[in-house]
Parts: structure tokens; C-alpha cells; sequence
């Protein structure tokens, strides 16, 4: 009768000792990192690398990537885009960016990757801040040499 008893409690303690683990403790840890460009023709674009450790860094194939802009109110959706076999990306920032790029001074993008049968939910945020370069060859006692000035401006466009 205690035998039975015994075997009794273990069956139904069993399935209880398991029920914490989910998927999500199975899937790889990816990273992602990006930065902004911009060519001579004004386009801009996020340049992102999503990899993984296995053993070494290798890209991760095939993940959709979605792209946010926040603009200090909420995020507003840029589109999404799928790795290539390296693990990267070549973002063209839709117009909308074009259109307020030159009222906001300050942007803040986000790569997000999410809902990937092998990889954690991950993203990461890139901050971008308008600025101003200014450079000026000077002479000085017969030395010429190049001033740079670096500064931002506000939307009524004074030096901040």
C-alpha cells in the first residue's frame, strides 16, 4: 500500500517539477548592431549586423528585422527587412524620415528582432543627433591651418 502510495505522489509531482521551463530558454541569444549613413544623394540608410555565438561570431541568416523611429512621442513603424546570408542589412529610411529629419533635431532608432523560432527576442537603439561642420583654412604668421566648428541647431536655426 505505501508503495503504491510512493508511486502515486511521485507521477503527480512530476509533471509540477517542469512546468517553468518554456521555449523561449531554448533559443539563441543574437545581437544586433547598426549605424547611419548617408550618400551623396541624400538617401539614408541603417547598415545592421545581427550574429550569434557559435563559437565564433557568425551572421544570423534569414531574420526579419523591424525598424522603428522614435521621435520623443512614440514609435513610428519604418519597415522591415530580412538579413542576407551574412547576417546584414542595408535599410533605405522611407520618406517619412525625409520629411521630418529637418524639424527634429534628434532621432532615435530601434532594430528589433522578435518572434523568431531560434533566436531571443532582442533589439537594440541608435541615437542620431543633427549637427552642423563648419571648416575655414586660416593663415597665421605665414601657417595655414583648418578651423573645424561642430555644433547643432535648433528648428529656428540658431547654434545650440
Amino acid at each position: 500500500m505505501r508503495a503504491l502510495l510512493l508511486i502515486l505522489i511521485c507521477v503527480l509531482v512530476k509533471p509540477h517539477s517542469v512546468s517553468g521551463y518554456t521555449m523561449q530558454d531554448e533559443k539563441a541569444r543574437a545581437r544586433i548592431s547598426f549605424n547611419f549613413s548617408e550618400d551623396f544623394d541624400n538617401n539614408s540608410y541603417l547598415m545592421v549586423r545581427v550574429l550569434t555565438r557559435q563559437g565564433r561570431w557568425v551572421g544570423v541568416e534569414n531574420a526579419t528585422i523591424q525598424f522603428y523611429l522614435n521621435n520623443s512621442i512614440d514609435r513610428i513603424p519604418l519597415g522591415s527587412q530580412v538579413t542576407n546570408g551574412n547576417g546584414e542589412i542595408k535599410f533605405l529610411l522611407p520618406e517619412i524620415y525625409n520629411l521630418i529629419k529637418d524639424s527634429i533635431n534628434q532621432f532615435t532608432f530601434y532594430a528589433v528582432l522578435s518572434d523568431h523560432p531560434n533566436y531571443r527576442d532582442t533589439e537594440a537603439e541608435l541615437m542620431i543627433t543633427n549637427i552642423i561642420m563648419k571648416m575655414e583654412l586660416l593663415e597665421k604668421d605665414s601657417i595655414n591651418f583648418v578651423e573645424v566648428s561642430i555644433y547643432e541647431q535648433d528648428s529656428l536655426g540658431l547654434k545650440i
